[in-house]
């Protein structure tokens, strides 16, 4: 896992799936960033996507 943050140059590293959802329904973990994540990584690969077609 660290070897591919350090290939794609990512601020951070967090699971998603399973082991987040079991963290929680276990009250190990009380929050899942991981959704909040997602939604931001999405949205910047938009916002490439859409920079790269209209240059």
């Amino acid at each position: 896992m660290k070897e591919i943050k350090e290939l794609l140059d990512a601020k951070q590293n967090t699971f998603s799936g399973k082991l987040p959802s079991i963290l929680l329904r276990r009250k190990i973990q009380d929050k899942i960033p991981e959704r909040a994540v997602v939604v931001q990584v999405v949205c910047s690969a938009i916002s490439k996507v859409v920079k790269l077609e209209n240059d």
